[in-house]
């Protein structure tokens, strides 16, 4: 049996038990939820509040995590449990979403639970995470992921990098806890250089635009959710920040969306 047969059948048998047979507890689990999009006021326009999207369902399933209460996806196999940046934001912005609603209903105990398990998933980018020239920090996937070429590990992501953004600013928010601001700076730094120039960037220009790329790959394929994700982590960046480079990046990715959104026709 060769080593590239033997990859290849441990790779099946992986994907078999994460995607069919034993589902519940893999990382499909924490994926495949109820999507709900939040309605958001003035007060959430106008300043970096509550996420787009919500986030809340992610919080109510019982997913393994660290002895710090982090979460960690079950990925089967070889790769076992690891820690998904993606993931631990959005585990952060349901939480924050739940903190909302408590803050509104002038619950304080749920308030401060909800505050707390929002901020146990934000101190994981203080604590992990890469730092590159540039002042930039990369929270990095550190498990190869299949894709239409395999990512080897570690590899970077716009998606990543904006939701851990979105994350960092709404945690100084609540906080005023410096290091929060500092990562966020880091974190964004990241879309301040192409991808395919830089071994830390994670933005791609093309004759179509700007793209935030969810995968880095030798021929671009931007990922629909992954670039809008990203571009939400650009714009409460921009909003709190107003950087004009964030600013303009924002308006020009947000060009692009338009522009093409036509194409993604499933």
């Amino acid at each position: 049996m060769t080593n590239g047969f033997r990859n290849k059948l441990k790779y099946w048998r992986r994907i078999f038990g994460a995607y069919v047979f034993e589902r519940q507890d893999s990382n499909l689990s924490f994926w495949h939820t109820k999507l709900l999009v939040n309605q958001l006021n003035e007060s959430d326009l106008s300043q970096v509040r509550r996420y787009p999207m919500n986030f809340k369902e992610k919080t109510k399933k019982t997913f393994f995590t660290d002895e710090d209460g982090v979460i960690m996806l079950h990925y089967k196999g070889s790769l076992g449990l690891q820690y998904n940046p993606n993931a631990i934001a959005q585990a952060a912005l349901g939480f924050y979403d739940l903190y909302l609603d408590a803050q509104e209903r002038g619950n304080k105990t749920s308030e401060s639970d909800n505050q707390k398990a929002m901020l146990t998933q934000a101190n994981w980018f203080l604590t992990h995470g890469r730092n590159c020239e540039d002042s930039i920090r990369l929270w990095e996937y550190e498990f190869n992921f299949e894709c239409r070429e395999t990512l080897a590990n570690p590899w970077r992501s716009a998606l990543a990098q904006g939701q851990a953004v979105s994350v960092l600013i709404r945690a100084f928010n609540l906080t005023g806890h410096t290091p929060y601001a500092d990562a966020a700076h880091q974190g964004f730094n990241a879309f301040r250089y192409d991808c395919h120039d830089e071994s830390c960037g994670v933005v791609c220009r093309d004759e179509e635009g700007v793209w935030l790329e969810e995968f880095i790959l030798s021929k671009p394929n931007h990922v629909l959710n992954g670039f809008i994700w990203a571009l939400w982590g650009v714009r409460d960046y921009a909003l709190w920040t107003q950087d004009d480079y964030a600013v303009s990046l924002y308006q020009e990715s947000e060009s692009t969306l338009g522009r093409n959104l036509n194409v993604y026709d499933l």
